[in-house]
């Protein structure tokens, strides 16, 4: 059943199947509309624009949208896509042509998309207190592991950075982590580390299909022809560019710590309360910001807790492994939130006995 159901609404955090009303906690799908669902100023920006297409013409819209990413994310260069696969594959392809002489590596357990290219990519192992990260390779990394809601280790980012002063290029790939899930703007700000790349997608247009590859370096993408046929179309520029007024006109960064305080709190109550029943569901928790993750003891155990939150009308992310994901959009109201924790919880208790 698990995506099986048809939405006929969806507003902020709130969705309805059949006419019945559902708390959102996976933000249009997985973490697309953290603005939330159906935002009406981004709505608004698409229905102004004037012209849909434009395809390698610039418009005023995209030179508008280009000089905010920019700023807003200190890098110097960008080059616009319409999914998250399109743009990673459009970094793995720069970063070949500019670094010759090594692979491009992925860490295990991590997820770039379902093209040929990151499906094709080495793993380096990775675990608790041992790292097998060398020079010689570039490294495409997530800002956090998808799956599981996992941060990074310090001894993987120093492994990382120093890769790179070596001369290997870093890409990060922020398509489920970037504008502010996970209590910054961007997951890679949590590490002592900044990446030569940066892809962002998914909430960039809040829901509107628009990627990008971010490059700290000015003429990086010279003599690359990164064109695509619906990249950097006026409507996504648009989607983009409220979403980044939105941000700051209402400070979401300032009201995130909230947040983030009463999510990974309640979500580490719940464990606690449940630990002290031997023998029952104790699923452990990752998380940060307004990103969490259930690590089940099986799929089975996952599965279970995402059917029977849906039958109590909760909708949760189900990775199809051993983990069920949490991420309400960032503009939840706190009854609503609340409202969703507390299905959560009784998901748990009735699972526990």
């Amino acid at each position: 059943m698990f995506y099986s159901e048809v939405w006929e609404k969806a507003q902020g955090a709130k969705v309805w199947i059949k006419g019945k009303e559902y708390i959102d906690f996976t933000s249009g799908g997985i973490f697309c509309a953290n603005l939330g669902n159906n935002n009406p100023a981004v709505r608004k920006a698409i229905a102004d624009v004037p012209f849909m297409s434009s395809y390698r013409y610039d418009t005023k819209i995209r030179q508008e949208y280009r000089e905010k990413l920019l700023d807003v994310t200190g890098y110097e260069d960008v080059a616009f896509f319409s999914d998250g696969s399109m743009a990673v594959e459009a970094a793995l392809r720069v970063m070949d042509l500019r670094y010759t002489w090594g692979d491009t590596k992925k860490l295990s357990g991590t997820f770039h998309g379902k093209t040929k290219g990151p499906q094709g990519l080495e793993e380096v192992r990775i675990s608790e207190g041992w790292v097998q990260i060398g020079g010689g390779n570039n490294y495409i990394v997530e800002g956090y592991r998808g799956e599981d809601a996992h941060f990074w280790s310090p001894e993987i980012i120093s492994e990382l950075r120093e890769s790179q002063k070596a001369g290997s290029l870093i890409c990060f790939d922020e398509i489920q982590s970037c504008f502010g899930r996970t209590g910054k703007m961007f997951a890679y700000e949590h590490y002592d580390i900044k990446p030569d790349l940066l892809i962002i997608g998914k909430a960039a247009g809040n829901g509107f299909p628009l990627s990008a590859v971010l490059t700290r370096y000015k003429e990086f993408f010279n003599g690359v022809d990164l064109s695509c046929t619906h990249g950097g179309n006026p409507m996504a520029m648009a989607a983009g560019l409220a979403t980044i007024e939105i941000f700051e006109k209402f400070n979401y960064m300032y009201h995130l710590c909230v947040d983030e305080y009463m999510l990974q709190k309640q979500l580490r109550r719940m464990r606690e309360k449940l630990a002290c029943k031997v023998g029952g569901i104790c699923p452990k928790v990752n998380g940060r910001g307004m990103v969490a993750a259930l690590i089940c003891k099986d799929e089975l155990e996952a599965d279970e807790i995402y059917i029977r939150a849906f039958k109590k009308g909760l909708l949760l992310v189900h990775t199809g492994k051993n983990t069920v994901k949490i991420g309400p959009p960032l503009t939840i109201s706190w009854p609503d939130l609340n409202k969703g924790l507390r299905i959560l919880e009784e998901v748990l208790h009735d699972i526990q006995n």
